[in-house]
């Protein structure tokens, strides 16, 4: 399991660089929400847990936000992410469909494409709502 969670992070990360988010602010954030400290979770209860605290901060984060900031420039930051997000999805989309046209048969290939259709998806779902 925690070997699949780090290969799935991996690919998280390049997701991230192809949104073009910078590095550094990756780091802040990542630091911010789960900390610096090593983490070792053994049980589905601790993750859940664990994982509610982070949420409940994001979401504390976004509600601040939306309150005290310009509404009209945070929905066109969003909009621009929405657009980025569906370009990189609906590519992957395209590159996806010539690999099963091409009869492409590589499990690693194939995995990192579901992975980022999984991120893209997901991202798109969280920014709809």
């Amino acid at each position: 399991m925690h070997h699949e969670f780090i290969r799935q992070n991996v690919y998280y990360t390049r997701f991230l660089e192809k949104m073009e988010v910078p590095l550094e602010q990756r780091r802040e954030s990542f630091k911010k929400y789960f900390g610096d400290s090593h983490l070792c979770i053994s049980n589905r209860e601790e993750a859940t847990s664990y994982l509610q605290k982070v949420l409940s901060n994001i979401q504390t984060d976004m509600v601040s936000t939306i309150n005290t900031g310009n509404t009209k420039r945070i929905i066109i930051e969003l909009l621009k992410i929405q657009d980025k997000c569906f370009n990189h999805y609906y590519s992957e989309k395209s590159d996806r469909q010539r690999f099963i046209q091409y009869k492409v048969d590589s499990s690693n290939l194939q995995y990192t494409y579901e992975i980022n259709r999984n991120i893209a998806q997901d991202m798109l779902y969280g920014i709809n709502i």
